[in-house]
């Protein structure tokens, strides 16, 4: 017997998951992550000095919540390349949970999420080299 009324393919999860999303991006939206002390600090980055690949997501987010899409980029490019993906996957997931595909059933290719997974590590790496170009890519 299930512990919860539904699973985490069913609508109620969906939902609830969309509801806290809506709740999170509103928080986003309105407070200001640049401010100190609005956001605990990311970990990775209070107890390595290093930044990781999600170092400036929230500002970035921010920012193209407020559609200034130089300055996301300028916090984390990216969560700027990833975000679109990220919708289309979940939007068709839900749209598939109300009995409407929007695209054709596919999984992601091994090759696909191996060169997904060298890009984000890449990424990480290189922000935190103390050179130009390099720089730049750090929030």
């Amino acid at each position: 017997m299930a512990l919860l009324p539904w699973t985490w393919g069913s609508r109620p999860a969906w939902f609830g998951l969309g509801l806290l999303a809506a709740i999170g991006i509103g928080a986003v939206y309105f407070v200001d992550p640049r401010v100190a002390g609005n956001y605990p600090p990311c970990p990775f980055l209070y107890l390595t000095g290093c930044y990781c690949p999600g170092c400036g997501t929230l500002r970035a987010i921010h920012r193209l919540l407020h559609a200034d899409l130089r300055g996301a980029i300028g916090y984390n490019a990216l969560t700027v390349v990833l975000i679109p993906f990220l919708a289309v996957g979940v939007g068709d997931r839900t749209a598939r949970l109300c009995g409407r595909a929007l695209l054709p059933a596919s999984t992601m290719s091994p090759q696909v999420a191996w060169v997904t997974l060298i890009a984000i590590i890449a990424f990480w790496a290189l922000r935190n080299v103390p050179l130009h170009p390099f720089t730049a890519l750090a929030p």
